[in-house]
């Protein structure tokens, strides 16, 4: 096999750099990610017999080193990258990246694609949502990924790398739900949340052809005044205008996409655009502007392009559109950098700690600390500045303030060494080591619905009660066999408190796949194994599918055929609960489940429930702890959840065979139903379903009509 080491040259000017000549060495590895390094990082490359094996060595310019054996490796090419025009971001470097995803409802998103855009890295995401990408090619001020889930509208986080470290990025996906339709040739006005589109007709081409049908619209408005607006956006505030960076304040952001019925990509014709009308938000009319500044987001560089002005219209910013991505209405502002480390008044480093800058011309930027307590972003240049320092109290992901200065942010960079005066927190420390009592180096600890990263395998992280709390700790060094400790139980105290040395031995999680390739991950709860997400398959193992029915007559008629259904007839909860079944399907001899499982008894539920300790304490172990988006608001998990035993129910609600003032989908956010395929005999409309709710820690077998909707989780066999 030969190995050619190229050399790079990149040119610096004052506006841009280009690296056409960038070349990268991508190493084919078999099942898993192929690597892509810069030759230009690469100081040597050698081979090396390491533990009787050939391995190949390739040592970076910056120390780190990438060992492969090579029996693993498929083959070796060199091909040129990053072609394009960038602004002048510095040269190009590695770091180091690490997250999590969750989605509309706060839930993890698993096997998520996380891929670094500049280089090609790849991983997915665990069942916690978190990743790891180690090594990615990033330049001095800007590193980006992109995140991939089918369904999902595509995500991205850019970053201002830090110099040492891993990058932390929390990142937050949306379902791509239909906003509405019109026929090319008339035109059509399609309205999603805040933003209204208004597109001319025969302005639809597909493939350099004028399109002639239907054109569907998925769109998605962010407000931003959310407090998760900085998780959903796509990369960052961070643009390019006449060849100046910029960081940017938001007035009203959208992602736009156009499809025919058969889910092919369509665009505006060359020439055409689609007029886009943003409501202001009622907080942020008396400072919008009379026209503002309009942008779209450059997915395969990762920064806002300038595309002219948006003009204020009474409460609305409109716009035209050339094309469908990300739209924005964002003014700019000069910056700096700044960056620097959290510590607690006794000089520990606190990680996960979010830090929040505002200033009333600018408006908010934040960013989270990693596990090292350092941070990094960027902030308006020649402003007093508000930082506020926020810190996760108990196992809820809600923020409580600790510390609070006013910063001058003036013409040059900032490194800030700043103290946040925890009164009343309480740290947690402990180490993570893998079965051969190493430290875990892709590691995390669950406490909650939080989590927080290790630093070499230890993890330090603060607590605002004095009790007992529980944690689990994970390895993510592969993600499709996570390792996992069990359930380790911690009493702190007014001193805090020491886990001491945690384990992740366990291969309690894995996966499975469904007839229609949906992947779930799967958890070993004793000595069964459960699927640790609801069905979502829209066909029985040997093909046949499965009647999506959606009309509450035909629903609730008194013979039903096996059926299916999303929650509210909505094809995006198919992607955050799973599908809901009637009973028949459930209990179907042509099996619902993937070849190998099938849906639980009451003795397999009854076995689960005994091993978590009864009806009684199952609940709690078995339900998210996540905070939940239900119709009313945030709901809190109810005190004492865990799920410890990693099988995640979500509050998701089921279908009723009766109407009511919501319909017949009833109950989201209060109880999670799971079918059990038992039937007493000659009580055919009286089969039994796992029930538990938000509120307490029972799960208990109760009966029900067999023509309601409840969701599967499937057991192995």
């Amino acid at each position: 096999m030969n190995k050619v080491l190229l050399t790079t040259i990149i040119f610096l000017s004052t506006g841009y750099l280009s690296i056409n000549a960038q070349v990268f060495k991508n190493i084919y590895l078999s099942n898993s990610p192929t690597i892509h390094i810069p030759i230009q990082s690469i100081e040597k490359v050698e081979n090396v017999l390491d533990s009787n094996l050939q391995k190949l060595k390739i040592i970076r310019t910056n120390g780190y080193e990438t060992i492969i054996s090579n029996s693993l490796i498929d083959s070796i090419t060199h091909t040129q990258g990053l072609t394009e025009f960038f602004p002048n971001l510095g040269v190009i470097r590695t770091a180091n990246v690490m997250g999590t995803v969750i989605n509309s409802i706060r839930q993890p998103i698993f096997r998520a694609l996380v891929k670094s855009a500049y280089s090609g890295e790849e991983t997915f995401t665990d069942k916690n949502g978190v990743f790891f990408l180690n090594n990615i090619s990033v330049f001095d001020s800007l590193g980006y990924i992109t995140i991939e889930k089918p369904g999902f509208f595509k995500g991205s986080r850019s970053f201002l790398p830090l110099e040492q470290g891993f990058n932390k990025v929390e990142v937050q996906l949306f379902p791509k739900s239909l906003s509405g339709s019109f026929i090319s040739s008339n035109g059509g006005v399609v309205t999603a949340g805040s933003l209204q589109i208004t597109f001319l007709p025969n302005s639809i081409h597909q493939n350099g052809q004028l399109y002639n049908g239907t054109v569907n619209v998925f769109a998605k408005s962010l407000n931003p005044q959310m407090p998760d607006f900085f998780k959903q956006i796509p990369g960052d505030l961070f643009g390019v205008v006449n060849d100046s960076l910029k960081i940017l304040r938001s007035f009203g952001m959208a992602a736009i996409e156009i499809t025919d019925n058969n889910n092919q990509p369509l665009q505006l014709v060359e020439g055409a655009s689609a007029s886009l009308r943003f409501t202001i938000q009622s907080g942020l009319v008396s400072q919008a502007p009379p026209q503002i500044d309009w942008w779209s987001f450059d997915e395969e560089r990762g920064f806002w392009k300038h595309e002219g002005v948006a003009i204020k219209q009474n409460n609305y910013y409109i716009g035209e559109a050339s094309h469908f991505s990300w739209w924005n209405c964002d003014a700019p502002f000069n910056f700096v950098k700044l960056s620097g480390i959290v510590k607690d008044e006794n000089g520990n480093p606190l990680s996960g700690v979010r830090l929040e800058v505002f200033s009333q011309i600018s408006g908010t930027r934040t960013c989270i600390s990693n596990s090292e307590g350092k941070f990094s972003g960027w902030v308006p240049k020649n402003q007093n500045l508000t930082l506020t320092i926020y810190r996760l109290c108990n196992t809820e992901a809600y923020w409580t303030t600790v510390n609070s200065q006013i910063i001058n942010a003036l013409n040059d960079s900032l490194y800030l060494d700043l103290t946040a005066q925890i009164n009343n927190y309480y740290t947690v420390t402990g180490t993570l080591v893998n079965c051969a009592g190493q430290p875990v180096q892709s590691g995390y600890v669950l406490f909650g619905a939080q989590i927080f990263f290790t630093n070499n395998g230890d993890f330090s992280f603060q607590t605002c009660d004095t009790t007992l709390i529980s944690l689990i700790g994970f390895d993510n060094s592969n993600i499709d066999s996570l390792r996992a400790s069990a359930l380790v139980q911690v009493m702190v105290e007014s001193v805090g408190a020491n886990a001491g040395i945690i384990e992740t031995c366990e291969q309690v999680f894995g996966t499975v796949s469904d007839i229609d390739q949906n992947v779930y991950p799967t958890v070993l709860i004793g000595s069964q194994w459960w699927m640790a997400e609801n069905l979502k398959t829209s066909r029985f193992s040997n093909g046949t599918l499965i009647p999506n029915i959606t009309l509450d007559s035909e629903w609730a008629q008194i013979n039903p055929p096996s059926a299916w259904c999303n929650f509210s007839n909505k094809p995006e909860n198919d992607l955050i609960y799973g599908k809901i079944y009637n009973w028949k399907c459930a209990a179907d001899v042509r099996h619902v489940c993937p070849v190998g499982w099938r849906t639980p008894n009451n003795d397999d539920w009854t076995t689960l429930l005994t091993f978590l300790g009864g009806d009684s304490l199952a609940g709690n172990k078995l339900k998210t702890t996540m905070p939940f988006n239900a119709p009313t608001g945030v709901e809190l998990p109810g005190e004492g959840t865990t799920n410890e035993s990693g099988f995640t129910a979500l509050l998701g609600g089921y279908r009723s065979n009766y109407g009511g003032t919501n319909g017949q989908f009833v109950f989201e956010g209060d109880y999670a139903h799971f079918w059990s395929t038992t039937n007493p005999d000659f009580y055919l409309d009286s089969p039994y379903y796992l029930d538990i709710n938000a509120i307490d820690g029972i799960a208990e077998l109760l009966q029900t009509e067999y023509r309601l909707g409840k969701y599967i989780r499937c057991i192995k066999e």
